[in-house]
């Protein structure tokens, strides 16, 4: 194969890529609450809000404001999930550039293809995994300035995405390149890369501390996205056994890892300590969405440990033909979950979004009937796990209300946000009559609040408005 036909095969399969990262993140119905969540903190952005100061957000913020972006553009669900395709299409090239530099673009194309489909609803643990996986391709590069410093910054941006993680991340960065595996027995050399991986990190960080500072949001930063975590009553911990297939990947992902160290002993061990921070991605939620990030993590050393077995050709026939099974699986995945939907019209917000048409009616009764109290001066409250739906319909925003889940509300206990809309005479309450088993996240104790000092003053389906005797 000469190298323009190369060029041309990888440029093929790049393309093959983002097409489907598209289709997959475009052609969905409405109605998943990960993504409203995220679209919501995103959409509060331009309609004037503060994060933390104005809104609660429990994770660093750097993912609203990327696709806040968008958002100034066009305020529709559709340029939202522009704009997530955009991200899902870097992971995943990411992905494909890591496989193809060990091994070639015929192994590369069918497994990347394979991570799209492991992939779930992009948030802000795939930009993490996207800077993860830059300073992972630059630490096997060899130790540069500036490439360290480029480390610095990644890191600082992958904590700005997801500060857990992110954390693990940085910590897990400094001591590489603090230790012999990142700057070998040149103490001075040593020094010098932390020292410039420390003042890389900085950049962002000093930008996003003059901006809290700024909009006043320094002290609810810290609430949010610190403290509320280890507030009683903030668990919001889950197991779920469609977790067990990517949790088996990564397993056996860390044991090729380990196997692997007997010949390329960095690599390896560079790729399991970065993995350690994208385990955590599942912790405390551990079900198919937040372990998919290990699962497509773990699954490239086991391409290289298979690539290394038993051989470093992959026929081009077998490459075309289980990247286009792959290919068609997606694409029937995505055909099915839209089946019988049809697009909404008349809600700005999610022109041309295809959606179940009695979901948005249901929906839009709520909202319009919402509407109707706050003509008469009331101010409604929606308590219900999917209060972001009612949100969007009707074009409004309701901290806290919006997110009102467990984990969700910093120091303060749920609990007292209920008691102090109460306390008000123009509050009314929506809350659906199966509050309790309607998600698991709903705080605990609110609905036998509500029903005990309020009176029902009207009902639509699963929903009953309530106002305070």
């Amino acid at each position: 194969m000469t190298l323009a036909d190369k060029k041309k095969g990888v440029a093929l399969a790049c393309i093959i890529i983002v097409v489907l990262a598209f289709i997959k993140v475009m052609f969905r119905s409405f109605g998943d609450l990960d993504e409203l969540w995220n679209y919501n903190m995103s959409r509060g952005i331009v309609m004037g809000m503060q994060p933390y100061r104005d809104f609660n957000m429990v994770q660093t913020p750097l993912f609203a404001f990327i696709n806040a972006f968008a958002l100034l553009i066009s305020r529709t669900l559709t340029a939202y999930r522009i704009s997530c395709s955009v991200l899902l299409s870097v992971l995943m090239l990411l992905v494909f550039r890591t496989i193809a530099a060990r091994t070639n673009e015929y192994y590369a194309l069918p497994v990347t293809l394979i991570c799209l489909l492991l992939s779930g609803t992009v948030s802000y643990n795939t930009l993490f995994m996207i800077f993860a996986l830059v300073i992972y391709l630059l630490l096997v590069r060899g130790n540069t300035s500036s490439r360290i410093f480029l480390t610095g910054i990644s890191a600082a941006c992958a904590a700005l995405s997801r500060q857990t993680s992110g954390g693990i991340l940085i910590l897990t960065v400094l001591i590489i390149l603090a230790s012999p595996l990142g700057g070998g027995s040149n103490i001075r050399r040593r020094v010098k890369d932390v020292l410039m991986y420390l003042a890389g990190g900085a950049v962002p960080c000093v930008l996003f501390l003059i901006y809290l500072l700024a909009a006043g949001s320094f002290k609810s930063f810290w609430d949010y996205c610190f403290f509320g975590l280890f507030a009683f009553g903030s668990g919001n911990s889950l197991f779920m056994i469609e977790a067990v297939p990517c949790l088996a990947i990564a397993l056996s992902g860390i044991i090729c890892d380990l196997l692997m160290m007997k010949t390329d002993r960095i690599r390896s061990l560079l790729h399991l300590l970065l993995g350690i921070s994208i385990l955590l991605i599942a912790v405390p939620i551990t079900d198919g969405i937040h372990t998919a990030y290990a699962g497509i993590w773990f699954l490239i050393p086991v391409i290289f440990y298979l690539e290394k077995r038993f051989g470093s050709q992959l026929k081009k026939s077998m490459s075309i033909a289980s990247s286009a099974l792959f290919a068609a699986v997606a694409v029937i995945m995505t055909v099915f979950g839209i089946l019988g939907y049809g697009t909404v019209d008349g809600i700005p917000e999610l022109k041309g979004i295809l959606a179940d048409r009695y979901l948005v009616s249901d929906l839009k009764e709520l909202s319009d009937r919402n509407k109707l109290y706050e003509s008469e001066g009331m101010d409604v409250k929606t308590l219900s796990y999917s209060s972001v739906l009612v949100s969007v319909i009707g074009s409004d925003y309701d901290p806290v209300f919006d997110m009102f889940l467990e984990g969700n509300t910093g120091l303060t206990e749920p609990m007292e946000y209920v008691e102090e809309v109460l306390n008000r005479q123009d509050t009314i309450i929506l809350m659906p009559d199966d509050y309790s088993t309607e998600g698991w996240q709903n705080p605990e104790g609110v609905y036998e609040f509500v029903t005990s000092h309020c009176e029902v003053i009207g009902s639509y389906g699963r929903f009953k408005w309530y106002k305070p005797v």
